[in-house]
């Protein structure tokens, strides 16, 4: 659900938590803006690709998020992964370079992050947690929620940009809540 912050006053809480924002905005020496909360429910399937629809970057410049667990995650029910370093520009070239991938190209299947891991498979972290962990993260880097293999997933994801990209991003993320509705 895009915009959830408008549904419950715990969610527009996290959505409103400026110790994140004031965070982003200091390691990335820019104004950060929270455009929205995403809530989100993953079911294990036997077909699923976990959050996210498998292996990407949400961009090749960096985009900050807030992730925070709502159940308890690990390897068996979507914790979050991500390779090391892949959100730098010299490694984003030498990646594409590496698997003959457009630069521009968010999305990676198995096979090509297997092939990026070949040289150092310890570049691979995956971040389980209990019911209440947040994860601050650049999503710049190659990521993806590991698809489930049992039960299911519930998560709050903020969507942090630069304050003036906010009003023009927004219309990507359709449908979204716009109304408050408690």
């Amino acid at each position: 659900i895009f915009g959830a912050q408008n549904i419950d006053r715990k969610i527009e809480q996290f959505f409103l938590d400026k110790n994140i924002e004031d965070f982003a905005s200091e390691i990335y020496n820019t104004k950060f803006k929270n455009m929205m909360v995403m809530a989100n429910k993953i079911n294990f399937t036997s077909l699923n690709y976990g959050s996210g629809s498998g292996w990407h970057r949400d961009s090749i410049n960096y985009q900050f998020k807030a992730i925070l667990y709502l159940s308890d995650v690990n390897e068996r029910n979507g914790a979050f992964q991500f390779i090391k370093n892949t959100e730098k520009n010299f490694n984003i070239i030498k990646i594409a370079n590496l698997i003959r991938h457009n630069v521009v190209n968010t999305r990676f299947s198995n096979l090509q992050v297997k092939e990026i891991l070949k040289k150092k498979p310890d570049d691979l972290t995956t971040l389980s947690g209990k019911k209440g962990t947040l994860i601050l993260v650049n999503t710049a880097m190659i990521h993806r929620g590991k698809p489930l293999s049992e039960n299911n997933r519930y998560a709050l994801t903020n969507y942090y940009y630069q304050s003036y990209k906010v009003n023009k991003i927004k219309s990507q993320f359709k449908p979204m809540l716009n109304n408050k509705y408690f």
